[in-house]
C-alpha cells in the first residue's frame, strides 16, 4: 500500500465533447438545468437524454487542469463563489479563467488507492487500534468516510485497477465534483466535497458528436439576441453573411450535419446553399453551392471551445476561425473569418429553434420560380385568388405583387402543426370538404381549428420547405396555375 502514497497525477484526455456519466449509474448524466443560457443556473445529474444541455467541451490548459464548457450555453462548470467549503455549489458562469473553472481529472481507482494509504499511514502512527477508532469516531475526517449516511465508505471506495472512471478535482479548493447525497435520480444536486472516491464521486467521459443533426440558429455569444444569417435573405450563390437582430425568418435558420471525421456542414434554410469560408483572414463568409465532399473543405467547419465563452466555427480548409469584424454586435456587421484567437468576437452558441418556423408573417414563394433569385424576375407566390374575402375562394398561383392577399399568418400549433391564415380576409388556409385524395383543391376558408386548417412544414435540403396537410398527409403542389 505504501506505493500509492503519492498522490494521483492529472490524466490526459483528448480535448473534445464528452457526456459525463455517474458512477452511481451511468445512466445519468451532468446536466445543466433546464439547459439554461444564463450565468448561475445550476448543476445537476439527470437522466440521459443527448441534448446539448448534456455535452461538454473539455479542453486542457497549459498547467495541466482542463476546463469543462456547456454546449448549451458557452458557459463554464464553476464552484459557485470559489467556495472552499465541502458542500460548495457548482455551477455554470461566464469565462473567469480562475481556479473555481479549473478541474485536476484523476483515476477515481488510483485516488482510492491513495486515500487507503493515507488512512493506513494515520493508523500505524496510533499507539493501539482502539485509539485510532476513537480518534476516527472524534473527528470523523478519515480520508475515506463516506457521505452516504448508514454506510461504510470502504466498502465503496474505488481501488480496481478495472474501474474507468474519473473524479474531477476543483483546483480552488482541492475538493472533488460530488453527486449530492450519492442519490443517481434526476435533479440532484452537484457539489463539491471532500475526496473520498466513492462512486458518488466517480464520473466516467465518454466521447460525443457535439451537435446531433437538425435546425440550429448561430447566435454571437456576446449578444444572443444577434444571430448570424444570410443577407437580406438572398437566395444566390455568393450572397454575404451578416449578424442581426433574431426574426425568425429562414436566413437565420441552418441545418447542420456532420460527417465521418467529425466536420459540420451549414445549409442555408432560405437557399440551401452553404455557409462557405473564404481564403484569407479577413475576408466575407458567403454562402455558395454544394460542392462533392471530397473535393472541398472550405464547406466544413471544426466546432471547438473558445476561451472566452461560446464556441468557435474553424474552417478545415484553411483553419481560421469565425469571426464577427472588429468584434461588434450591430445589425448588419460582416461575418468573416479570421487567426483563432479566443476573442468574444469568435463564442458562438448553438440552438435549435423550437419550430422550423416561427410565428409571423409571411410570403410563399414557389421554390422553382424563385432560386437563385429567379433571374430578377419576381417569383410565383401563393394568393388568394381576386383578393376574396369569402370562404371557398381558391388558393393559386400568382406573380409576387406586394399585396395582401399574398401575405400569410403562420401560427405554430401545440402538436407540431402550423395553422396558416389569410390575415386580410380573417380566414385559413383549408383543404376543400376535407378531401383525401391527391389533387383536392386547396381554399381560404373559415377558421375553426380542424386536421382540415392543420399543416407540417418540413425542411426537405435543399432551401425548400414542403407543406403538408395533416389531415390527407398530401403536399401542396402546384397544378397548373393553381397550388392545390
Amino acid at each position: 500500500m505504501q506505493a500509492s502514497s503519492a498522490e494521483p497525477e492529472s490524466v490526459q484526455i483528448p480535448d473534445g465533447f464528452y457526456t459525463i456519466h455517474s458512477a452511481l449509474d451511468s445512466a445519468y448524466v451532468l446536466d445543466v438545468a433546464a439547459a439554461s443560457n444564463e450565468s448561475g443556473a445550476n448543476a445537476q445529474l439527470w437522466s440521459g437524454n443527448g441534448s446539448l444541455a448534456q455535452t461538454w467541451y473539455v479542453s486542457r490548459q497549459d498547467d495541466g487542469t482542463y476546463t469543462i464548457e456547456a454546449l448549451c450555453s458557452g458557459l463554464f462548470l464553476d464552484v459557485k463563489w470559489a467556495s472552499r467549503d465541502a458542500g460548495a455549489n457548482v455551477w455554470q458562469y461566464s469565462a473567469s479563467g480562475t481556479a473555481s473553472q479549473k478541474w485536476k481529472i484523476v483515476a477515481r481507482s488510483k485516488m482510492g488507492d491513495f486515500l487507503k494509504a493515507q488512512d493506513a499511514a494515520a493508523k500505524d502512527k496510533a499507539d493501539d487500534a482502539g485509539k485510532a477508532q476513537a480518534a476516527s469516531a472524534e473527528d470523523g475526517q478519515s480520508a475515506i468516510a463516506g457521505q452516504s449516511a448508514g454506510e461504510s465508505a470502504s466498502k465503496e471506495l474505488s481501488s480496481s485497477s478495472d474501474d474507468e472512471s474519473y473524479m474531477l478535482i476543483s483546483e480552488c479548493n482541492g475538493l472533488a465534483l460530488d453527486v449530492s447525497g450519492a442519490a443517481a435520480a434526476n435533479g440532484t444536486n452537484i457539489q463539491c466535497y471532500t475526496p473520498n472516491a466513492t462512486a458518488a464521486q466517480g464520473f466516467i467521459l465518454q466521447k460525443s458528436s457535439a451537435l446531433p443533426g437538425g435546425i440550429y440558429a448561430i447566435k454571437a455569444f456576446s449578444n444572443q439576441s444577434k444571430m448570424v444569417e444570410v443577407k437580406w435573405g438572398l437566395r444566390y450563390p455568393g450572397a454575404q453573411t451578416e449578424l442581426y437582430e433574431w426574426n425568425g425568418s429562414p436566413a437565420q435558420r441552418w441545418s447542420v450535419a456532420v460527417d465521418a471525421d467529425g466536420f459540420y456542414s451549414f445549409e442555408s434554410v432560405c437557399s440551401g446553399l452553404m455557409l462557405t469560408a473564404p481564403v484569407d483572414a479577413g475576408g466575407a463568409v458567403t454562402q455558395t453551392d454544394k460542392i462533392d465532399a471530397g473535393v472541398t473543405d472550405s464547406q466544413k467547419w471544426a466546432l471547438a471551445g473558445n476561451s472566452a465563452g461560446g464556441f468557435s466555427l474553424v474552417s478545415k480548409a484553411t483553419g481560421l476561425a469565425l469571426d464577427l469584424k472588429g468584434g461588434d454586435t450591430y445589425n448588419g456587421n460582416n461575418v468573416q473569418v479570421y487567426g483563432k484567437n479566443g476573442t468574444a468576437a469568435q463564442g458562438f452558441v448553438l440552438k435549435q429553434p423550437v419550430t422550423l418556423v416561427s410565428d409571423g408573417y409571411y410570403t410563399i414563394d414557389f421554390w422553382a420560380s424563385c432560386r437563385y433569385g429567379g433571374n430578377g424576375a419576381s417569383p410565383m407566390r401563393l394568393d388568394v385568388a381576386g383578393a376574396s374575402r369569402e370562404s371557398g375562394a381558391n388558393v393559386q398561383l400568382y406573380t409576387g405583387n406586394g399585396t395582401r392577399a399574398q401575405t400569410f399568418h403562420i401560427v405554430p400549433n401545440n402538436d407540431g402543426t402550423y395553422a396558416i391564415d389569410v390575415p386580410f380576409s380573417r380566414k385559413a388556409l383549408d383543404v376543400r370538404y376535407g378531401g383525401m385524395t391527391p389533387g383536392t383543391n386547396v381554399q381560404q376558408w373559415e377558421r375553426n381549428g380542424s386536421d382540415g386548417q392543420k399543416w407540417r412544414i418540413e425542411y426537405d435540403g435543399t432551401g425548400a420547405m414542403h407543406i403538408v396537410s395533416a389531415l390527407n398527409g398530401l403536399a401542396l403542389q402546384v397544378a397548373g396555375n393553381s397550388a392545390v
